[in-house]
């Protein structure tokens, strides 16, 4: 059997209105997520087992407070997960009068959701559409070109992000938040060849993954696809990842798009 190599410790960071969360404060973290969304704002959640009611009495932890969450290893690779704002704070009163509190955050594409418009844009392409409004909130546009200048483009009674999902719908586009702020427009980038290959049992790099089967549709097509997150240990080693399912439960051979153009192979080793 092949050496492992030792895993690095992992590492997170909360920011809180603009100021990191005290040290003292991240023994009585359980919990932190950030589940990564193509068509809808990222979700962030950091549970709490707050024994001695600190955030619970932080006035600073409240709903629209400024959020950030950061993830890594300590050894390793670091990076912005979400930068948002708290969305909800749900707080479970147990048995033992120990407080369980959930903060639930959105990320910054959230703000294009608060509030609805209707407007016309003249002699534009749908692209130049989608990148002014994401200037409009402060975002960085990553858009693939249209091509086709439109002499009317109305967004009615919609909210921004809902008219871009539209437009975007209408292309056969995506659209989600990359980067923290970048918003990208365009079609799903993947490459042709895997960047990487992970090998499943008897000794492979991977330990444990877990497939999750969702449909998706897409006009009267329906395609089936399962979401795989990739562990060390306990340490998860992809955040979203999509593939095609074969249909006869074969894991063997999968390619994985870990969303930023690269792809992963994983392959059952053989015993």
């Amino acid at each position: 059997m092949q050496d492992r190599r030792i895993l690095e410790e992992y590492w997170f960071q909360i920011i809180i209105d603009n100021k990191p969360l005290p040290q003292e404060y991240y023994k009585y973290i359980e919990e932190v997520m950030v589940d990564e969304i193509d068509d809808k704002a990222d979700l962030g959640r950091v549970v709490i087992n707050d024994v001695d009611r600190i955030f619970l009495n932080d006035p600073k932890i409240l709903e629209d407070t400024p959020i950030v969450i950061k993830m890594g290893h300590y050894k390793g690779d670091r990076r912005t997960m979400l930068e948002g704002k708290i969305s909800h704070i749900d707080v479970d009163f147990q048995p033992n009068n120990i407080p369980r509190v959930t903060i639930n955050a959105l990320d910054n594409s959230k703000k294009m959701d608060s509030e609805k418009k209707t407007r016309i844009f003249r002699d534009m392409k749908k692209s130049d559409v989608v990148a002014t409004i994401l200037r409009e909130h402060g975002f960085i546009p990553k858009v693939e070109d249209t091509k086709i200048v439109m002499g009317q483009i109305s967004q009615d009674n919609e909210t921004d992000i809902q008219f871009i999902q539209r437009l975007a719908k209408e292309e056969g586009f995506y659209c989600y938040t990359i980067n923290v702020n970048e918003f990208y427009f365009g079609r799903r980038q993947k490459s042709q060849t895997p960047t990487e290959v992970l090998t499943y049992g008897n000794g492979g790099e991977i330990i444990s993954f877990r497939p999750r089967y969702v449909e998706k549709y897409n006009s009267s097509n329906t395609t089936t696809t399962q979401d795989i997150d990739l562990y060390k240990g306990d340490t998860k080693l992809s955040e979203k990842s999509k593939t095609d399912v074969t249909g006869d439960g074969n894991i063997s051979g999968v390619e994985i798009d870990k969303g930023d153009g690269s792809v992963v192979e994983v392959k059952k080793r053989k015993r």
